[in-house]
This record gives C-alpha cells, sequence and structure tokens, in this order.
C-alpha cells in the first residue's frame, strides 16, 4: 500500500471541498462553522448551528461570546460575484438584522477574493445595513481570510478533514471496524450480549444516544424538583414568620437552569458544577438563617423536618448531587485522551469494545476498531495503526479527520485497540 505524506499542507481549493450530505454547499458551510472561534478571536461559551435552508433567518450558526454577546455566521457557496449573488447577500443580512436583532457581529463566508468594484458595492452594502442596525458589525470573510485561518495550526485538523483525505468517511470506519471485530472470532457474539454495568459507564463517558436522552431526562427532573422547591419555599417560610430574602437563592436556581443547556450532556461543563454546587450553598445559607440554632431541640428539628419535607427539598437535593456527580464525571473523562480498560482474560473485553464500535458507528458517529493482538510488540504503536486499517496517510491524519467528523455531529470520536 502506497504511503502519501501530508506533513506539507494541502491545496486549497474551496470549490473541491469535501461534500457533506452529498453537497459542497453543506461541507463549505460546515467549515465556515468549525472556524468560527477563529473568526471570533476567542473560543465562544457557545456555538448553536440553525438548521433549515430558506427558513434559517439569515445565518447558519449563532455564537454566544464570554462577555454575552451573539455572533451570527452566514456562508455562501458563489463561484462567481455577480448582481445576483450581491442580491442574496443583502436579503440575508436583511433577513438577519430582522429575525435576530441580538446579533452585534456577523461573518459573511464566501470562497472568492473581491475586485476593487466589488470592493465598492461591500462599502455600499455595508453603510445600508448600518442604517437598519448601527450596533451591528458586518464582516467579510473571502478567500484569503478562510485561507489565512485554515494555515493556523491550532485548526490543523479541519483543513486535513476537508481538503486533504478524500477517503475518509463514517462508511470507511465502519469497513475497517468490521474487518477487525471478524479477527476476534467468538470472542465476539452478539447473539449472547448481555448488558453490563461496564458498558452502561462507556455509553455514558462516551456520549452514547441512549446516555444523552437518560441524562436528558434525569436534567428535566430536576428542573421540575427545583421548580416545586422555589413555589413553596415562600409559603413554608411565611409558616414560620420570619423574614428573609430568596434574591440570592432566585439567583443561583436561575444560574442552574441556564447552564443546564436544555439537559444536553455534551454542552454541559464546569458552569454547571459551579451552579448545582452555589445553588446547595444558598439553600444552605437559607436554613441557617431561618434556623440559626441548628435545631437543638426537638421542636427545631421538627419544623426543620416539615420544611424539608413541605418544600420537597430533600427530592431536589438528591437530583442535584446525582446530575453534578454525572457532570463531573463527564468533564473529568473528557480531559483525559486515553482510557484503560481492565479485566481478566475471558472477562468479555473484547466483546464490549466490539460491542461500543457497532454502537457508536450506528449512531453516525465515528469508532475504529483496532485488535490489539495485531500489533509488533518491537514497534511503536501509533506507526503501526495506519497499516493495520488500511490507511494510506498517517496517524495524525487519521486522527485529525475522526475528531473533525465527531465535531460534526457534535459528539467525541472513539478509537479502541
Amino acid at each position: 500500500m502506497t504511503r502519501i505524506n501530508v506533513a506539507s499542507k494541502p491545496n486549497i481549493k474551496f470549490l473541491e471541498i469535501r461534500s457533506l450530505e452529498g453537497k459542497q454547499d453543506k461541507g463549505f458551510e460546515e467549515l465556515c462553522v468549525q472556524l468560527l472561534p477563529m473568526l471570533i478571536g476567542e473560543r465562544p461559551r457557545r456555538i448553536d448551528r440553525i438548521e433549515g435552508r430558506g427558513g434559517d433567518g439569515g445565518v447558519e450558526a449563532i455564537a454566544l461570546t464570554v462577555s454575552g454577546l451573539y455572533v451570527g455566521l452566514h456562508s455562501k457557496f458563489f463561484a462567481k460575484l455577480d448582481a445576483t449573488q450581491w442580491r442574496q447577500v443583502d436579503d440575508s443580512v436583511k433577513t438577519a438584522i430582522g429575525k435576530h436583532p441580538e446579533l452585534t457581529r456577523y461573518f459573511v463566508c464566501v470562497p472568492l477574493d473581491r475586485t476593487p468594484g466589488q470592493h465598492k458595492k461591500w462599502t455600499a452594502l455595508v453603510a445600508s445595513w448600518r442604517a437598519l442596525s448601527p450596533a451591528l458589525s458586518v464582516e467579510w470573510v473571502g478567500y484569503s481570510e478562510l485561507l489565512g485561518h485554515l494555515q493556523n495550526p491550532e485548526v490543523g485538523h479541519v483543513l486535513t478533514y476537508w481538503f486533504a483525505c478524500p477517503e475518509f468517511s463514517i462508511a470507511w470506519v465502519s469497513k475497517q471496524t468490521e474487518v477487525a471485530i471478524g479477527q476476534l472470532h467468538d470472542r465476539y457474539t452478539p447473539q449472547l450480549h448481555q448488558k453490563t454495568s461496564a458498558e452502561v459507564t462507556l455509553g455514558f463517558l462516551t456520549a452514547s444516544e441512549k446516555a444523552r436522552i437518560t441524562h436528558r431526562q434525569s436534567c428535566s427532573k430536576l428542573v421540575i424538583a427545583w421548580r416545586h422547591v422555589m413555589e413553596r419555599v415562600p409559603a413554608e417560610i411565611s409558616k414560620l414568620k420570619r423574614s428573609t430574602s430568596l434574591a440570592m437563592l432566585q439567583q443561583a436556581h436561575q444560574k442552574m437552569l441556564v447552564e443546564l443547556k436544555g439537559g444536553s450532556l455534551i454542552e454541559q461543563d464546569e458552569e454547571l458544577s459551579s451552579a448545582l454546587v452555589g445553588l446547595k450553598e444558598q439553600i444552605k445559607n437559607l436554613l441557617d438563617g431561618l434556623f440559626p440554632q441548628n435545631a437543638d431541640d426537638d421542636h427545631d428539628r421538627k419544623v426543620l423536618r416539615e420544611f424539608h419535607r413541605n418544600s420537597e427539598l430533600d427530592n431536589a437535593l438528591d437530583l442535584t448531587e446525582e446530575i453534578l456527580g454525572e457532570v463531573r464525571q463527564f468533564v473529568d473523562a473528557q480531559r483525559q485522551p486515553v482510557w484503560v480498560l481492565t479485566g481478566e482474560a475471558g472477562s468479555g473485553k473484547s466483546h464490549l469494545m466490539a460491542n461500543l464500535a457497532r454502537t457508536t458507528l450506528a449512531e453516525g458517529r465515528p469508532c475504529l476498531l483496532v485488535v490489539g493482538e495485531r500489533f509488533a510488540s518491537q514497534d511503536v504503536l501509533a506507526t503501526q495503526i495506519p497499516g493495520l486499517v488500511d490507511w494510506r496517510w498517517s496517524l495524525r491524519e487519521l486522527l485529525a479527520c475522526m475528531a473533525t467528523q465527531a465535531a460534526i455531529t457534535g459528539t467525541a470520536a472513539v478509537l479502541t485497540y
């Protein structure tokens, strides 16, 4: 098999970009979205992709920056810039202004550079848009700007995926994984599969579809539980005939709702952990203020128990601990580039890995299985993997493609051996 060296940057021709869902314009759109942090100049708190042709409100994605600003992006996969194309750009920007008044910056990405005459046209359009939305900065991102960002080492994986390794696809990964599964022989028997705690844990750490659904349901229960608490606490305080401010508790509750991010496991981070801890602290402060003697006598203990029961506080706190543990476990796991699964010979490790690979691939996510016994002990593992999976490029390029493919689906790639 001929090895291909792509140590040097590939020749970037946007009109030859890799297709996504069978369409090059979709590929160009996704490339631009993946470059959005570079365009902004910082890693935003989140990027929301907007789906739907014609119904996307003039944007492909909206990013929320750390400082709380909203940044929109729109891509146009044009091969030329004539009156028709300029009219489309104008319509898109005006649509974005009308439907997304929260935007403060707006990038128009086109795989072309402008002529002097087209510069003047752009300047005139910017002036007309400023008249409609004085606070909005509309910025051109053309061929030269895109090329400059793609040459940044930080996005080398993006460059590799879209322009350098056309053979890579989910179908290719699935084919290589099935070859590896065949090499396991009777160590993988799907007809005898039994769910284990290890499978559940791996599914959670790799954000399987089932794990994401289960976590979202748990987050919904948490929201409902705290809603009940926030509805009942004022009445319970009134029964005590005591006065106290709930402002800090309400603020902590609102922060938790924001950081839950709709129950999306892959979007939740340390900010949610901090919000949950903060909410617990505010409840503790509230109780300390209402029961300053720490319920030392029987009467106080009875009143405190009634407060917990009537406000349904214990259920909310239990669910808080559950979600806090899950988020911390998931976030910590994502920081680890390598996980090691250990077990006695014959305990089912190969079966577990093969089942994980098939499940992950069935969800449209990249997961490549390599059978460990095929490695030569005297060689570095990383140098052997390309040959074992019929890959003509280096391991670096393989990992770059898997990482970028995973970014499209918003989940992690998995390499098991």
